[in-house]
């Protein structure tokens, strides 16, 4: 009986093994360089730049909103420079960073979990995991991109659409986190358990 699936299909263990072999120390160290530089750029230098030019109000993808009339509210506060503004940066950085925390979560997972077992069946669980928040970041940008490109028309459906998605990448990255997190405590265990014997 032939197995299929991402999760068990022999055609795909090529894959998972070719992928192995990319990550090496020096893969990982740029990756986290990228991952951690950009995590502080994106929280300190890109707020302020970005406040500057939107009338001091936040950036819509650190925002939850309750109603899509607290959207149009925020997106009406930035003015015209604001507006196009957030859709410059929106292309610059909303699928770069995405991209990188993605790729982080992907090259982590692998290097911890290849300490912890031989199947690549963990690996394949934060792969896919990882790829999905990827996608579901890039649906609810272009979304957002779109909800604030048509501004003063307001698009009620294509709103609850992004915020779906903003709460579905929440989900996937902290699903991702936390497996990351969890592996990495059972490869701190297991290694002191051999200093104790």
């Amino acid at each position: 009986m032939v197995k299929t699936g991402i999760l068990n299909n022999e055609e795909n263990e090529g894959f998972f093994e070719k992928l192995n072999k990319k990550v090496t120390i020096r893969t990982t160290l740029v990756i986290d360089f990228l991952f951690f530089g950009f995590y502080i750029f994106m929280n300190s230098g890109f707020k302020l730049l970005f406040k500057g030019r939107s009338n001091n109000n936040p950036y819509i993808d650190v925002q939850s909103f309750n109603s899509p009339q607290e959207f149009y509210n925020l997106i009406h506060s930035y003015g015209p420079i604001g507006r196009l503004s957030y859709i410059q940066f929106s292309i610059g950085f909303d699928f770069i960073y995405p991209l990188i925390v993605s790729l982080f979560l992907i090259f982590a997972g692998i290097k911890v979990f290849r300490k912890i077992s031989k199947k690549i069946i963990y690996q394949k669980i934060i792969f896919i995991l990882a790829i999905m928040y990827f996608l579901s970041e890039c649906i609810e940008n272009i979304s957002f991109m779109i909800l604030t490109m048509n501004y003063p028309s307001q698009l009620y459906t294509l709103f609850f659409i992004a915020s779906s998605f903003t709460s579905i990448k929440d989900i996937l990255f902290i699903s991702s986190f936390s497996i990351l997190l969890l592996g990495i405590m059972i490869v701190m265990v297991g290694k002191l358990k051999k200093k104790r014997t």
